[in-house]
């Protein structure tokens, strides 16, 4: 719809609201998924809700940069995609694909891999030598 109304510009900006909206969702998602499946033996600190809180304003402040025309496309477009998907999305492999994805072996999995590489892991260390650093100031810095 969007490419026959206003050519390419507002396909791009309509998938950026697409997007601003799935990421809203997913960094959303985080909070009660961890009431709902609390992971034993992991503390779950302000330092971890960081990520989530900056992807939810983020995501945000995207939207508020649509304009109400691409908007009113987005939201045309998700009320006709909904009932789409739910008539033709796949029942049996969406229930496999969730168990698989709760699984706690595949949790841990996942968090190992994610601590490892993921961006802020580097910011984290650098945080921690900071600080050990400030809890002994005599020491030399070479």
């Amino acid at each position: 719809m969007a490419p026959l109304f206003g050519g390419l510009g507002l396909l791009i900006s309509v998938s950026v609201f697409f997007l601003a909206i799935a990421y809203l969702a997913t960094s959303a998602a985080v909070f009660p998924l961890r009431k709902k499946n609390p992971i034993p033996n992991v503390v779950y600190g302000k330092r971890n809700m960081v990520i989530p809180v900056l992807g939810i304003v983020f995501s945000i402040y995207l939207i508020t940069q649509c304009s109400l025309s691409q908007i009113a496309i987005g939201v045309i477009l998700l009320l006709v995609g909904i009932p789409i998907y739910i008539k033709y999305s796949p029942k049996k492999e969406l229930a496999e694909a969730k168990q698989a994805l709760i699984s706690e072996q595949n949790i841990f999995r996942r968090i190992y891999r994610q601590e490892h590489v993921f961006l802020a892991h580097v910011i984290f260390h650098i945080g921690d030598y900071y600080r050990r650093l400030m809890r002994n100031p005599k020491r030399k810095h070479s």
